[in-house]
């Protein structure tokens, strides 16, 4: 878990290796929400004069693989959140999996179930500030994959972690966790690109749209239309853009409007 008290003094403080490696996940988890491909199976870091190895979330999928092909699936099943009671700005995720036995005739048998947690910051922390006032627009999909690559990490047997993290090694899969490390992904100022930030929402219109069964051009002109309040109701004064990539306003207050509303109208 975060070392809350280093964040909320301003400065992040000291070289944890176990929070680096979570932010480099962070930073794969946007990787492959671009469709790129990602190459670090485990991370390595030296402590108390010895090498120690962890997977990835990356080689935990790649564990979860090989697990399959002894006869033995592990598969997510659900993933649920609610804000942390004690920090507003965190979010507490909680994923569960389940590990099955399948016969070769496609009988199967579930043989484990395990929950994995998250807690995972809304905000983006930096070296130099701590916890910011700037929202990380990939919040929501972070915690959900870090809670549910907790619970199918439990799932995985040790000597197919070993397995892995030998053959990550071999092809060179592994990356050294440095002090350089433990900074967020996003950088010491804690800005997004254009391009960060144009996929979040984009990503997040296409989810509202599946779940709902209509168009992502119907979203996209819904959440992108001006609106005012008028007494109690908010009423439409232009019309938004069919297109996002027509759309001149903020995407950070973009993506903000159309998570309220997914978690008001979508999980609900």
């Amino acid at each position: 878990m975060e070392d809350v008290a280093k964040y909320e003094t301003g400065a992040v403080t000291g070289f944890d290796p176990f929070r680096a490696m979570d932010n480099l996940d962070d930073a794969l988890i946007i990787e492959e929400m671009k469709g790129r491909i990602v190459e670090t199976w485990a991370y390595s870091f030296p402590q108390d004069g010895k090498e120690v190895d962890g997977l990835s979330k990356v080689g935990v999928d790649q564990a979860c693989r090989e697990m399959a092909k002894i006869g033995e699936v592990i598969r997510e099943e659900d993933v649920r959140h609610e804000v942390d009671p004690t920090d507003k700005r965190y979010v507490l995720f909680r994923g569960s999996a389940s590990r099955v036995a399948v016969a070769k005739n496609g009988t199967e048998i579930i043989l484990d179930r395990t929950i994995g947690t998250k807690r995972q910051c809304i905000f983006i922390i930096t070296r130099k500030d701590g916890i910011t006032n700037k929202v990380n627009p990939f919040w929501y999909e972070q915690g959900c994959m870090k809670a549910l690559r907790n619970a199918r990490a439990r799932l995985i047997a040790e000597e197919t972690k070993v397995k892995i993290i030998k053959l990550a090694k071999e092809l060179k899969k592994t990356r050294k966790v440095t002090p350089d490390d433990d900074v967020p992904p996003n950088g010491e100022n804690g800005q997004h690109d254009e391009a960060d930030m144009f996929n979040a929402v984009q990503v997040l219109i296409e989810d509202v749209a599946a779940k709902t069964g209509k168009t992502v051009a119907h979203f996209t002109e819904y959440f992108t239309a001006k609106t005012k309040k008028q007494g109690n109701e908010w009423v439409r004064v232009e019309r938004g853009v069919d297109d996002l990539r027509d759309y001149k306003g903020d995407m950070n207050k973009l993506y903000e409007k159309i998570k309220k509303y997914y978690e008001k109208v979508v999980t609900n």
